[in-house]
């Protein structure tokens, strides 16, 4: 299953091209066992890596550890990670029946507290919880200090947030419908393989770094393997590279 992807690999390098890819992992708050494991893994396979972090939530021992591993870059993960959606709707935190002026405060505050907290480590990049921002918030971005955003799936062409840069994540080996199961080892390989396929038919398309989702908090030793196959797999080759959201985010 491999195989497949660096044979996919081995076709963009005939062709003179490089696939991009980075790495988000979202929800920190606090050094924890299974971020340690990640984080871990990542430099192993020295690959950079962006920790999406609640600014309302993350404690100082998380500061702390973040400073001593300066090629992490932090994200803005929404305020406090709460959801604000009417019940039997999808999560959201900022969602469109909030006030605009509420979510301003909130969107600016989040900001103003990742910068505080990590310093040159921070990026303006907002990372909505659940992936979900209301397009009239998303507009208000810039005014607020925001320089990018991300989100899930590949980037729509209009979405209220064109003055931003746009770089989202597109590979998750967790299968959130199925209770949080981990996708089988095949499944991600073919996801990975048809995204690739996908970005080598439009160049255009493969203008966005192909983005690889984690959740720490759900880490384990079978997710640290299948990870790791994504990662490794990919490194490897001469078409690959992994790039860090602070070159992916530079406007």
């Amino acid at each position: 299953m491999w195989r497949e992807v660096l044979d996919e690999l081995d076709l963009w390098h005939r062709e003179g091209r490089i696939a991009t890819f980075w790495w988000r992992d979202d929800d920190a708050v606090d050094e924890t066992p299974q971020l340690r494991s990640l984080l871990q893994l990542a430099q192993r396979l020295d690959v950079p890596i962006a920790l999406s972090v609640i600014p309302a939530r993350f404690s100082p021992r998380l500061v702390r550890f973040v400073k001593r591993m300066p090629q992490i870059d932090i994200l803005v993960h929404g305020y406090e990670h709460e959801n604000h959606a009417p019940a039997g709707r999808s999560k959201c935190e900022f969602g469109g029946r909030r006030p605009l002026a509420v979510v301003e405060t909130e969107l600016r505050a989040g900001l103003a507290l990742n910068m505080k907290g990590f310093g040159g480590q921070a990026l303006p990049v907002l990372v909505p919880p659940w992936n979900r921002i209301a397009p009239r918030f998303a507009a208000r971005l810039a005014a607020l200090g925001y320089t990018g955003l991300s989100t899930w799936k590949p980037r729509p062409p209009h979405d209220g947030a064109e003055t931003l840069v746009r770089v989202n994540t597109h590979l998750d080996p967790v299968d959130w419908r199925r209770g949080r199961a981990l996708k089988s080892e095949r499944a991600v390989a073919a996801a990975l393989l048809r995204k690739l396929r996908w970005r080598r038919a439009r160049p255009d398309r493969a203008l966005e770094p192909l983005g690889l989702l984690t959740h720490h908090l759900l880490w384990d030793p079978r997710m640290e393997h299948l990870v790791e196959n994504v990662v490794a797999t990919t490194r490897s080759h001469p078409a690959a590279r992994w790039l860090a959201a602070k070159r992916i985010f530079k406007a």
